[in-house]
């Protein structure tokens, strides 16, 4: 699959997940689920108490093979619900008497518009998640232009939606929190869950120009708090970090 042909996509093998011990990066356990799915990107994981996990991932719409394909040659692929994702969430009981036994896995019928690239607050990761923000398929554009709160106790709903305009896309958002940070080790606040900042790259197709995008978490549809005009162009893409100064 995809120009370097490093590996092939094999349809009918299963998805499995594995859990692997975080201090020794043993294997623990690996799960195969009832239904296969393929994704890139996950978008959180927690134990609970009763030694349920929790998975929530997006998972493709269509065909993997298909998805690589348009992904060789992005800026060029005109990419349809079916070439992105749904969220997908996975139950898994750890302390079932035969081994971990999948108690659930199903895509969330709560979203509306295809979705990719999530992210949360990183304050949550290892513990219990309720919000993802994901960028949208565009109505029109054959593309992801659009950023989009969603609600993972709702069933995956959209709550709050911001779109930049006709041909500006926005590209994946950075979570900034607004409150202090927490000691390490101690579990984070969840009603401070989504109190902060979404920052993210918008390019201005007509224009040929890039800005950054500073957006209220709890208010997306208000638009942009600040923007700041860049010197050049940056195309479309993924993935970034914050570090506090």
């Amino acid at each position: 699959v995809g120009k370097a042909g490093l590996f092939e996509w094999n349809e009918g093998a299963p998805t499995v997940v594995e859990l692997f011990d975080k201090h020794t990066l043993q294997l623990a356990a690996a799960v195969e689920m009832p239904t296969r799915f393929s994704c890139y990107h996950h978008v959180s994981a927690a134990e609970d108490d009763d030694g349920t996990l929790t998975l929530v991932v997006e998972a493709h719409n269509g065909a993997r093979v298909e998805v690589e394909k348009a992904m060789a040659d992005m800026y060029s692929a005109w990419f349809t619900p079916e070439l992105e994702c749904s969220l997908w969430r996975v139950r898994i009981d750890l302390r079932a008497p035969g081994g971990p036994a999948v108690l659930e896995s199903r895509v969330l019928e709560g979203g509306g518009r295809a979705t990719e690239l999530p992210c949360t607050n990183e304050r949550h990761v290892g513990w219990r998640t309720r919000y993802a923000y994901c960028n949208a398929l565009g109505a029109n554009c054959g593309c992801l232009q659009d950023v989009e709160k969603v609600d993972l106790d709702a069933d995956g709903a959209t709550v709050d939606r911001w779109s930049p305009g006709d041909g500006r896309y926005c590209g994946e958002a950075v979570f900034v929190p607004r409150t202090p940070p927490v000691l390490p080790g101690a579990p984070p606040d969840p009603a401070a869950e989504d109190d902060g900042w979404l920052l993210a790259y918008v390019y201005d197709s007509e224009a040929h120009a890039s800005e950054l995008v500073v957006l209220d978490a709890r208010a997306l549809s208000a638009g942009p708090r600040w923007r700041v005009r860049l010197p050049g162009h940056v195309p479309p893409s993924f993935h970034g970090c914050w570090v506090a100064s």
